[in-house]
């Protein structure tokens, strides 16, 4: 069964890129903040989905401001037995 995800980079459905299952993903760099609020990592994309079959990637445009680390952080924190029973292995 093939599966696709939106990748909603713009702002409109009509020019959202699509991913599909096979599809080779760009290398991409995505920084991941750290627990302790020290300087964020750089980590590859492609790199990333290729040690892991199901990942949730999450991003805020004001991280660390008080509704994304009040209200967005938390919520994906919560979530990680459901997304784990989905078969997500990493968030």
């Amino acid at each position: 069964k093939a599966t696709s995800t939106s990748l909603n980079m713009s702002g409109g459905a009509e020019d959202t890129p699509v991913v599909k299952e096979g599809d080779v993903l760009p290398s991409v760099v995505l920084q991941q903040g750290q627990p302790d609020y020290s300087k964020p990592i750089d980590v590859d994309l492609r790199e990333l989905l290729a040690k892991h079959n199901k990942v949730a990637i999450f991003a805020v445009p004001g991280a660390f401001t008080p509704g994304c680390s009040k209200s967005h952080l938390p919520s994906f924190i919560d979530a990680q037995d459901e997304l784990k029973s989905k078969g997500v292995d990493l968030t």
